[in-house]
């Protein structure tokens, strides 16, 4: 009977967030297909366990078996434990909120820290980690071809991830090239300079590897607060940028309009 709860608790957890849409604050949407499947196998498994229930309700318990069925049932609340804190615990997905309260700070780099092996990710995604490097290479260019004879590019919720990643890989391709991106607005504080960012929540795979992706900014005004949303339009250029002791692409902004908020403040890869 504990395996039947187990079961049809978690299809009906998934049921709530597909309906709700919550579940695409967990993982990318392109793997909604994996949802529906483990839904489908739930719901089969929870019959299959109350119809062998129902089956064995009838048949005698000694009472040497108490120790054993008390000892099952630690195990099952144990597994059971995930989902039952997901019904519990309210559903609260990364925000611009995570943002303005622990403050934006960029992770080491590799380099810093002398292994070549520690991966970081900051600014703009990396999808180098998951392919090898001449796949990697030719991956990127191909992309590359959409974007690299274009005056102007639009960057919207489709071509986030892509774009920003190609802005990082290529900078030297996207020199001078006038940009629409929107995003929250972030400024960040740090040795006594005020860096000013736009960026958006991003998810490759799931919410095990999402983070925080943009661009640092010029001549954006201050007076725009924190997680406020814009429509920021200007010309990519490139910098050295103090705090990171590197060369980085920058968003020389020529407009900046502020927009509602979207329905989902995330953005996901799209060939995965």
């Amino acid at each position: 009977m504990i395996r039947f709860f187990i079961f049809s608790g978690y299809f009906e957890w998934m049921a709530y967030l597909v309906i709700t849409g919550q579940i695409d604050k967990y993982l990318n949407v392109h793997y909604r297909y994996l949802i529906y499947l483990t839904m489908l196998l739930s719901l089969f498994f929870s019959i299959a366990q109350l119809i062998i229930w129902v089956r064995e309700s009838n048949k005698k318990r000694s009472t040497n078996k108490i120790s054993k069925y008390m000892s099952n049932f630690i195990v099952y609340c144990l597994i059971s434990l995930p989902f039952l804190t997901g019904f519990a615990l309210p559903n609260i997905g990364l925000d611009s909120q995570i943002v303005n309260t622990k403050g934006f700070s960029f992770p080491l780099s590799k380099e810093s820290v002398g292994d070549p092996y520690f991966q970081t990710q900051y600014l703009a995604p990396d999808t180098s980690m998951y392919f090898n490097q001449t796949i990697y290479k030719k991956r990127m260019l191909k992309k590359l071809d959409k974007y690299k004879d274009l005056n102007t590019i639009h960057i919207n919720d489709t071509n986030y991830l892509d774009v920003m990643e190609l802005i990082y890989d290529f900078p030297n391709s996207f020199y001078n090239k006038k940009i629409t991106i929107e995003g929250f607005f972030y400024k960040m504080n740090k040795s006594e300079q005020e860096y000013r960012f736009i960026f958006r929540f991003g998810i490759v795979h799931c919410i095990a590897d999402a983070g925080v992706y943009g661009m640092y900014t010029k001549n954006i005004s201050s007076k725009h607060m924190n997680n406020e949303w814009l429509s920021v339009s200007g010309t990519v250029s490139q910098e050295y940028f103090a705090p990171l002791k590197r060369e980085l692409p920058v968003l020389n902004v020529d407009k900046a309009v502020k927009i509602d908020k979207p329905k989902s403040e995330y953005v996901y890869l799209n060939d995965v």
